[in-house]
């Protein structure tokens, strides 16, 4: 293979990449606003206006996960988590397995990016919440990610480096390797 050929196959790599990670993060903001019940797997719904229709509702389990097979239906298959309970990261059986860290590092094609590297757009970042790592969020450009966020009753946008995340310890995860 030719180096102008290899660099030109480098290029589309990272077009595709750009591109995939533009969709996730749209998919992620177009979430804004959605309700926040446990087990809820419902996007927010709006009118031709913009006007709220149902707010749908959706955990932050289930809103990553949809988000991300909305826009890399390629990468992410269907998949249901199965019932768990709302505090099942508190508990010591409940956190045991790591149910969630499993999850993600079961799909095909996600590698964790190496601790003291920022996340790119799109990446995932997961908190330790309790005794597991139980809540997940999407990385708009760091540290700003969207995420269902309990406290405000919604999927919004927050910046991680402030308030209750900033002291929570976190890992990223990518779909992306560079």
């Amino acid at each position: 293979m030719t180096r102008r050929v290899a660099q030109a196959q480098r290029a589309v790599v990272r077009s595709e990449q750009v591109n995939e990670r533009a969709a996730v993060v749209a998919e992620a903001l177009s979430w804004e606003g959605t309700a926040f019940p446990h087990l809820g797997r419902l996007k927010i719904r709006r009118g031709a206006d913009g006007a709220v229709l149902d707010r749908g509702g959706a955990d932050c389990a289930y809103a990553t996960l949809l988000i991300y097979r909305a826009a890399l239906p390629h990468r992410v298959p269907a998949m249901e988590f199965g019932y768990y309970a709302p505090t099942w990261n508190l508990s010591r059986a409940g956190a045991a397995d790591e149910p969630y860290l499993a999850t993600v590092s079961a799909l095909s094609g996600v590698c964790e990016v190496p601790a003291g590297e920022a996340p790119g757009p799109g990446d995932l970042a997961l908190f330790r919440w309790g005794l597991a790592w139980a809540h997940g969020a999407i990385v708009i450009q760091w540290p700003v990610i969207a995420h269902a966020n309990a406290e405000a009753g919604c999927f919004t946008r927050d910046r991680a480096d402030q308030g209750r995340l900033a002291r929570r310890p976190r890992r990223f995860f990518t779909f992306w390797q560079e």
